[in-house]
């Protein structure tokens, strides 16, 4: 596991529970992961952050979908944009459930219920990212809440959230403000689609 100093590096399986660098917390993963990962990389900087900042990673991750994987919320205290690279499932925004499949893109945020499920025969892959911040904000509004969007040009997508999963992990003190431009990025091709 490489060296996480930036953002707490969370790698988790079924078979093995990695620690982060900073505790000795066998599984320091938020409460909101879901345990039905089949695999997840995450990295965490700070779950209760400064709402007043421009754009503030908090946390994100991939996850290999498994068996039951389920994630209900009747609200969530962070806006997040999630990504399906792989696999089909569902998901209910706002009481309509919609189908997700790869290359499927929403976003939720404070006070938006949310239902997640994976399918069995085809379990997902998906990326997330959650944030805050003033500018966060502005961004997000110009997103359509409640709707599943396809992206035109998925590859493209999912390069974005792998370029966040290295500087999620990276030692490099630029790594949330890189984290935090990436967010961007994909906040404005969102809004694209």
């Amino acid at each position: 596991m490489p060296k996480r100093a930036a953002g707490t590096g969370i790698s988790r399986t079924t078979a093995v529970r990695v620690a982060s660098p900073t505790t000795s917390d066998p599984d320091p993963s938020p409460p909101f992961i879901s345990q039905r990962v089949e695999e997840g990389d995450y990295y965490l900087f700070d779950l209760k952050p400064a709402t007043d900042a421009d754009l503030t990673v908090v946390c994100g991750g991939r996850e290999r979908c498994g068996e039951g994987y389920v994630v209900d919320r009747s609200t969530f205290p962070f806006l997040s944009i999630e990504f399906v690279a792989a696999g089909a499932g569902d998901v209910r925004l706002q009481g309509t459930v919609q189908p997700l499949r790869a290359g499927s893109l929403f976003v939720y945020a404070p006070g938006v219920a949310h239902r997640i499920t994976a399918e069995s025969q085809a379990p997902m892959t998906k990326y997330f990212v959650d944030f805050v911040g003033t500018r966060a904000r502005t961004l997000f509004a110009a997103l359509p809440l409640g709707r599943v969007l396809e992206v035109d040009d998925p590859l493209r997508i999912q390069s974005l959230f792998e370029e966040l999963q290295r500087a999620g992990h990276s030692q490099r003190p630029s790594a949330r403000r890189i984290c935090a431009l990436l967010v961007e990025v994909l906040l404005l091709h969102a809004a694209e689609f």
